[in-house]
């Protein structure tokens, strides 16, 4: 048997994969430790390679010069990613979330304060709100007994971070996030060029696509900021291309043997790239659990292959390979429904429950039932000559379709702009109340998500992209500008891809509360779908006989590099989020051995400051609302298991010490306090008798946004503010301004 070879980036891949997979199956065991899932992950790849004779190519063709300068810029763009500590929101809690699997080996989290305190004080401290607190979202228990709960969220990304926190150092987990990122640039090229037909002209397709999403202030800001879409774009662009180059080496193949040509190494590279294909979006199954959203988009893969394909192999191949996706992404909830149930039960809860309202379990079997009777009447039909005219008669339409269905989604979205601008509709909701998003006017535009894709496309890129899906779906010919029949058919899926995506992305989620936060779920599937359908069109116009092409494409790619760097260039400016000094000043004091006292914490310090300091930092904290708790000898026994108790305040309590001087902004509720917290920490001030001074603690928060940060303004003292842009709609634009604020801490030592 001939070796079947392999690249060195095939390699990688299957290595990631194996990890990964390890790490899934250890976590559950409680057995999870970085280096022992990359000692499994390299024995099964050396397994691999053995079992399957892989050989190893270390040449590699598809890259060169170009593309390396392209990743050597990316890099540039991409260092030094944020060790996102603060909690409150998915960047902060996937960081602790790392480092909570360093510390327990397990998704489960022990509360070993709880365990250790007596039950009359365990009633106390549950009702102070420290059971099961994951800052920031609500209390998920993981069982009654023991006092564990779980992180509801994605596991794989904090899986990739305690890895690279093990290889590289604590606070370079997030190193993770480079490497993902420079995977889905490499996905994204390899996809443009697998799709523009290979050669020396899917090259140049390839190469631009790359260089416009690694300029791109969207890609550049979430290689940095530790959420999991660059990772899932990561295996979605090059799950994508595998899938596209099992079907052009498949057709080569079918072609060859026609021609008396064709070979079993061949038909094996098929088989790899089906095969890593389906690895990589069972790797993206476990990165986000919305998985679901694609089951319509292989759906309609399927359907094109049932109806659409001539060759029998290939279409056995590509029905199984979309089976085992199915198959896949069930098996991946049946995981989260076994190990984290609480992260399965919320999604299920909002994407069906919460949507599909009373009676969901007959609404969404109904869902499941009719696209299965759909494939198999459209199979029964298939052979039909009227039902071929009429399947012949709609490919031949498909632009029409596309172009009304893209019509529908933006008139959709104009109407939900008339209800947030100019209705009462919204108010009274989080869109009012927290956003102030409601009764804008004609500004309220800035917040839908068709002008978050005009201002990452650009405005010099937007426009490009109804002409790219014209050229794009043009069937092929010997003087089709897409070439090879194979070609045509990937440019039309690719079409169809993008277009599924857009009507998901800006049909179903029509407002974008703020950039970039929200901006990113823009960023796995519809910016690099709609690049690569750009980059097709801009290269073809340059390979034009016509100058007005070549000035067109040539003057956009200026334009849109321009644009892209001038807004990449502000992440320049500082860190976003808060740095790991404050940590470690506390931890110079504070041992593990010692309990920590939170002062009626308030929204800054519970939501932000606490999460790192119970989870990053792995200290015991009492959460405590009264503070004749800490003067009544109620806790003495819980003081007695410790070697030090302090107290943690937002505001100075010692002797002689004015509240209200000290406060934030010299205004009450600056931090986030209520009348009732302020009178709360007054009565603190009382108990000082039993308080020791030991440090005040900075912390320091940053965040880069679009004008001015009004949370900053509302519980920070600002130290440090870069400008705004000089337009009144800078709100509205990819974000600009850094600001930089602070809040003292007040560490005490109890006397007990």
């Amino acid at each position: 048997m001939s070796k079947k070879k392999v690249t060195v980036l095939e390699l990688i891949l299957i290595f990631v994969s194996a990890v990964s997979l390890a790490a899934l199956l250890l976590l559950p065991a409680e057995a999870f430790q970085a280096f022992l899932a990359l000692g499994i992950g390299t024995v099964i790849t050396i397994l691999v390679v053995m079992v399957f004779q892989l050989k190893i190519k270390f040449r590699d063709d598809r890259f060169d010069i170009w593309i390396l300068a392209i990743l050597i810029l990316s890099l540039l763009l991409r260092i030094k990613p944020y060790i996102y500590l603060a909690g409150g929101q998915d960047q902060g809690l996937y960081v602790n979330m790392s480092k909570q699997l360093d510390i327990n080996g397990s998704y489960v989290i022990q509360d070993d304060l709880r365990e250790k305190i007596k039950p009359e004080v365990r009633e106390i401290y549950d009702d102070e709100g420290n059971w099961g607190f994951v800052p920031g979202i609500e209390w998920y228990r993981y069982t009654n007994e023991g006092s564990k709960y779980i992180m509801p969220y994605n596991p794989l990304h904090p899986i990739w971070m305690s890895i690279s926190g093990a290889l590289l150092g604590d606070y370079n987990r997030v190193y993770s996030l480079t490497f993902f990122s420079i995977l889905s640039l490499i996905g994204i090229y390899l996809l443009a060029y697998e799709i523009a037909g290979r050669k020396n002209r899917g090259k140049w397709v390839g190469r631009l696509a790359a260089f416009l999403i690694a300029i791109n202030p969207l890609h550049a800001f979430f290689s940095k900021f530790p959420v999991t879409e660059v990772v899932a774009l990561a295996f979605v662009s090059l799950g994508f291309y595998y899938l596209a180059r099992f079907y052009r080496i498949s057709k080569s193949h079918v072609q060859a043997s026609e021609d008396g040509g064709g070979s079993d190494k061949t038909s094996a590279n098929a088989v790899i790239s089906l095969s890593l294909s389906a690895l990589l979006f069972n790797l993206y199954f476990y990165t986000r659990i919305s998985g679901f959203t694609y089951i319509p988009i292989f759906y309609l893969f399927s359907l094109s292959v049932m109806l659409l394909e001539k060759d029998k192999k290939i279409k056995s191949q590509l029905q199984t390979y979309f089976a085992v996706l199915l198959g896949s992404l069930a098996l991946s909830y049946l995981y989260f429904y076994v190990f984290m149930y609480n992260l399965f039960s919320r999604y299920f809860n909002a994407y069906f429950v919460g949507k599909l309202g009373t009676g969901y379990q007959w609404k969404l079997g109904i869902l499941i039932l009719m696209p299965i009777v759909l494939y198999i009447v459209m199979y029964v039909l298939r052979t039909q000559k009227w039902f071929q005219k009429a399947l012949n008669w709609i490919v031949k339409n498909r632009l029409y379709f596309i172009y009304a269905l893209l019509g529908l989604v933006l008139i959709y979205t104009l109407y939900k702009y008339y209800l947030l601008g100019f209705t009462d509709r919204y108010v009274g909701t989080s869109f009012d109340t927290v956003d102030h998003m409601t009764g804008r006017g004609w500004m309220a535009l800035k917040y839908m998500s068709p002008w978050s894709a005009v201002i990452y496309f650009s405005p010099f890129g937007i426009w490009l992209i109804p002409l790219a899906i014209w050229m794009a779906s043009a069937p092929a010919s010997s003087s089709s500008p897409i070439g090879t029949k194979a070609a045509a058919i990937l440019n039309n899926l690719l079409v169809i891809a993008a277009v599924y995506f857009a009507v998901l992305v800006l049909g179903m989620e029509p407002y974008v509360r703020y950039q970039y936060y929200y901006g990113r779920y823009l960023l796995v599937e519809l910016i690099p779908l709609g690049v690569i359908l750009i980059s097709l069109l801009l290269v073809q116009f340059v390979s034009s006989k016509g100058r007005l092409h070549r000035v067109v494409a040539i003057g956009s790619v200026i334009l849109i590099s321009a644009y892209s760097l001038f807004f990449t260039q502000f992440q320049f400016r500082g860190q976003e989020g808060a740095q790991p000094q404050f940590l470690e000043e506390i931890d110079e004091t504070v041992d593990r051995n010692d309990l920590i006292l939170v002062a009626k914490p308030g929204l800054i310090l519970e939501n932000e400051i606490l999460t790192p300091i119970m989870y990053y930092k792995d200290f015991d904290v009492f959460r405590i609302d009264n503070p004749n708790l800490m003067v009544s000898g109620v806790l003495d026994g819980v003081f007695d298991e410790y070697d030090n108790v302090f107290l943690l305040s937002l505001v100075d309590l010692s002797e002689g010490a004015s509240l209200s001087d000290n406060l934030c902004c010299g205004d009450v509720d600056a931090k986030g306090m209520s009348s009732e917290q302020y009178g709360f920490y007054l009565e603190f001030a009382k108990a000082d008798s039993v308080l020791e001074f030991v440090d005040t603690v900075r912390y320091r928060q940053s965040y880069l946004t679009s004008c001015s940060s009004g949370h900053l303004e509302a519980y920070f003292n600002i130290d440090l503010e870069f400008p705004d842009l000089p337009f009144p709609w800078c709100k509205g634009l990819v974000p600009s301004t850094f600001n930089s604020g602070y809040v003292d801490l007040y560490l005490y030592r109890v006397k007990h």
